[in-house]
């Protein structure tokens, strides 16, 4: 019974069927706007489980149309054209230009009078753009503190992100060292000279700035058009320029239909109101102004007065045609359920962000292209409005800036995704130039789920791919190359990431120093020039763990003079930086080694394992134990060091630390085999002492400091190896001691030596 009421449910009429045939409407919605279907036009609504299709539409919200119902023109139109202005007139005059290969000609007419215009470079509304200049550093700011600056006369003020500090670290309080923008202002007057401070997110003080450059639309009217490449606005431009290519857009300004379909959608409260953005007669929808997704309580649920704006796909875009903050933006009266899904969304240049959200929950941004957002911006924003913000989803956007439309790194937003607000949903999204990183969370519990960020051509690499400050989890993620830095740079406290992959980035995974309870368990690094899984800028905080991270050199190495250090900090890598360390307070530099305890220096020797005890006599490694493994091999001679055959020298010999008078136990187990069955096996025991001079290295003798080098001692040997014999030969050059084995082997084989060389370091740091 049930089968057959289902099936008999969906047979609609024929004529019915053919009569919503070849329109843009959503099916249900009537040609008169009125959202309720009405006449031969009308497709009957399909209701699930029986329900009548009128109770069905109700329960369903308003579908509307914003061509049909509202009158929206869609005959948007960029063409690239060679600009020629004159501050202090209105006429404007165009010329054919190429672009990608395509030659575009003006071709204007009367039918473009009262069409919007946007034409780049002429005055009129301005933007800043270009490197950030710090003139005083100021005092007590911190990494990711955002500065709003005084000067110039317009909307909104310029912005600028502390990127690093003077504290050592680059990230803990101090003045400022380096700034981006964060946003570019919207002025009608520009600032100028330097640029003082008006407020602050944190606590700095005293920091100034250079004003930086600007760039510049005039957005009017056409007035007349006075030949097919020649136009008069109803605005005079405000700059001159002569013959600059660039896109030029104009149309019909479709703003006010979207508004008054959102406001005809929540006036009377609806649930799951839908506006259809159909694929446009021309280029697109423009906006000369943002569109605001009004935020509203409700009675009883304030998602009533929520809406989906939804189109089919790509084909679907809105172009800003004005300077402004957002293309779409919910606005800061808190709310729920909006949703911006299946179109292209493109700021042009002009807008700050394509898409921003100040404030409200629940609200979804999925299926876009979303694209070149204007300098200093970030093509998705979502704010830390209000109290309440966030629980945000981002979904399987096309996050673009392209290279091939935006001329420089100057001009390219700084991010292309920026999370302010808590506990939002980043998933699945592709995204591409942002000029310091593609995705920044300065929020809290975000969670970035298989997301992919790059930069290109190398002109436009940035520093970063993925950027966490946040105390978030980051799972599944691609930094796809395209950074000069690092694919990952972790600076939040608590940020936990595993599964990621870092692929053609300088460093995997760049973690700040001091940073605590981070977790980078189990990421990837490949492809770079020196594909580091992860490298640390200082010493890392309380509980911060980072374990089995790979990579083509799965290595956790030191950055400018920096060192690990941690409690319950485990550190696993390979041969070309310090393997490990558990423990805290120290030094672990050299390559390939394994540090247990506390109060550990490794002072930069190569494969080996320090252990310490809970710490220290007074100085980093002035009581601990050194386990090296060392060897060599050859036909007559050999140099037997930590790193085989290579000269020897402070880092791959028995080293005598000179920072402070350093004495030094020396037990060498020595093995030598060659294929021909012939072995031989010796033992050695020695003191090495120095007082803070390499030169003054000197072996320990019975009644006092010698020169005379100690006498292995052959526990068993082969007839073959009678002629074997090793030595310790005293280097005063580098400062310690190194071994050396002689002899041959039948037939001219290689003899190879392995050194189980055990050292214990006591220094006198008080002396």
């Amino acid at each position: 019974m049930i089968i057959r009421f289902i099936v008999a449910s969906i047979f609609v009429s024929t004529a019915a069927f053919a009569a919503g045939m070849g329109s843009n409407r959503v099916l249900g919605v009537s040609e008169g706007g009125t959202g309720t279907p009405s006449g031969p036009a009308a497709v009957p609504f399909i209701a699930p489980g029986g329900v009548s299709s009128a109770s069905a539409l109700s329960r369903a919200g308003h579908h509307l149309n914003v061509i049909d119902d509202f009158g929206a023109k869609g005959d948007g139109q960029w063409p690239y054209l060679a600009v020629t202005c004159q501050a202090g007139s209105a006429t404007i005059s165009f010329a054919s230009a190429t672009w990608s290969s395509k030659t575009y000609t003006p071709v204007f007419s009367g039918a473009d009078v009262g069409k919007i215009i946007a034409v780049p470079g002429c005055g009129g509304t301005w933007l800043a753009y270009g490197p950030v200049t710090v003139s005083s550093a100021g005092s007590s700011y911190v990494y990711g503190a955002i500065i709003t600056l005084n000067g110039g006369t317009g909307p909104e003020p310029i912005k600028v992100m502390v990127t690093a500090t003077t504290a050592s670290d680059g990230v803990s309080a101090g003045g400022v060292a380096s700034a981006v923008l964060y946003n570019p202002g919207i002025f009608t007057t520009t600032p100028s000279g330097v640029l003082s401070q008006a407020s602050t997110n944190g606590t700095g003080t005293g920091a100034t700035f250079a004003a930086p450059n600007f760039t510049s639309v005039l957005s009017a009217t056409i007035k007349a058009v006075n030949s097919a490449s020649s136009v008069t606005l109803s605005t005079s431009a405000a700059a001159s320029q002569t013959g600059v290519a660039q896109f030029v857009t104009y149309g019909h300004d479709d703003q006010p239909a979207f508004a008054s379909a959102l406001s005809a959608m929540i006036v009377n409260p609806t649930r799951g109101s839908r506006l259809y953005v159909p694929t446009p007669p021309g280029q697109g929808y423009l906006f000369g102004s943002q569109l605001s997704l009004i935020g509203a309580s409700a009675t009883p649920y304030d998602y009533e007065n929520a809406v989906t704006i939804e189109g089919d796909g790509r084909a679907s875009t809105i172009r800003a045609a004005a300077v402004m903050d957002s293309v779409i933006q919910k606005d800061a009266v808190w709310s729920r359920g909006y949703r911006v899904a299946g179109l292209q969304i493109d700021a042009a240049a002009m807008a700050i962000h394509g898409v921003s959200i100040l404030n409200g929950q629940n609200n979804y941004i999925d299926h876009n292209w979303i694209t070149n957002a204007a300098p200093g911006g970030s093509n998705v924003l979502l704010a830390q409005g209000g109290t309440g913000a966030g629980t945000d989803t981002v979904s399987d956007n096309y996050i673009l800036n392209d290279s091939a439309v935006i001329p420089d790194l100057a001009h390219m937003p700084t991010f292309a995704l920026d999370v302010e607000s808590p506990d939002n949903n980043i998933m699945f999204n592709f995204m591409v130039n942002g000029s310091y990183c593609q995705v920044y969370d300065g929020g809290s519990n975000n969670h970035f789920v298989t997301n992919h960020g790059y930069a290109i051509p190398s002109a436009f690499y940035a520093p970063y791919n993925m950027c966490a400050r946040g105390a978030s989890t980051w799972v599944g993620n691609t930094s796809g190359g395209g950074t000069t830095v690092a694919g990952y740079y972790v600076t939040g406290y608590a940020s936990h990431l595993t599964g990621n992959h870092a692929q053609g980035d300088p460093i995997g995974y760049l973690v700040a120093s001091g940073v605590q309870d981070a977790h980078l368990v189990g990421n990837w690094a490949d492809e770079g020039s020196v594909p580091i899984a992860v490298q640390q800028n200082g010493a890392p905080g309380v509980n911060t763990v980072v374990a089995a991270n790979t990579g083509l050199q799965p290595v956790y190495q030191n950055y400018n003079g920096g060192f690990y250090s941690g409690i319950g900090q485990h550190v696993k890598g390979g041969a070309s930086g310090p393997l490990g360390w558990l423990g805290s307070y120290g030094y672990v530099n050299g390559q390939g080694n394994f540090a247990l305890g506390s109060g550990i220096d490794d002072h930069y020797r190569k494969g080996c394992f320090i252990r310490s005890s809970v710490g220290t006599n007074g100085w980093n490694g002035d009581s601990q134990v050194v386990d090296c493994v060392m060897y060599g091999s050859g036909t007559s001679a050999a140099n037997i060091t930590s790193t085989g055959n290579m000269p020897p020298g402070g880092v791959n010999e028995i080293f005598v630390p000179i920072n402070i008078p350093f004495s030094e136990d020396v037990t060498v187990k020595l093995h030598a085999y060659c294929s021909t069955q012939d072995y031989g096996y010796w033992t050695v025991n020695f003191g090495l002492i120095a007082n803070k001079s390499a030169a003054g290295v000197q072996f320990e003798g019975a009644s006092g400091p010698t020169t005379t080098p100690p006498t292995f001692t052959s526990v068993r040997k082969s007839t073959g190896a009678a002629s074997w014999t090793p030595s310790v030969v005293l280097d005063t050059t580098n400062g310690g001691a190194y071994l050396t084995g002689t002899g041959t082997c039948t037939g001219g084989k290689t003899i190879y030596w392995v050194a189980d060389v055990h050292i214990v370091e006591t220094g006198a740091g008080a002396n």
